[in-house]
């Protein structure tokens, strides 16, 4: 799917799979955004499914934020703005 098998003139080496650079991007470009949508969506369904207290409600949104915020972070080259700006809206 990502590459294919580069045939070997050499028997005595393992065949080698080449992959495209674009392919790869684009499985990790997938991949992280279904990391920040299923970050933002599971405290949706938890509050939702649990019965839980005011207080309790507030915990869930809380480390659910600092999440979306870590993960954001890491993934991309954001600024502290644009995080703030993200987590806040």
């Amino acid at each position: 799917m990502l590459g294919f098998k580069k045939q070997n003139t050499d028997q005595e080496e393992e065949d080698t799979y080449l992959f495209s650079c674009h392919r790869i991007a684009l499985v990790a470009n997938i991949i992280i955004v279904c990391i920040a949508i299923s970050v933002l969506l599971i405290p949706v369904f938890v509050l939702y499914m649990a019965n839980t207290t005011r207080a309790q409600s507030s915990g869930v949104v809380l480390v659910f934020t600092a999440l979306f915020a870590t993960v954001i972070s890491l993934i991309t080259d954001a600024k502290v703005e644009n995080l703030f700006m993200s987590t806040c809206g």
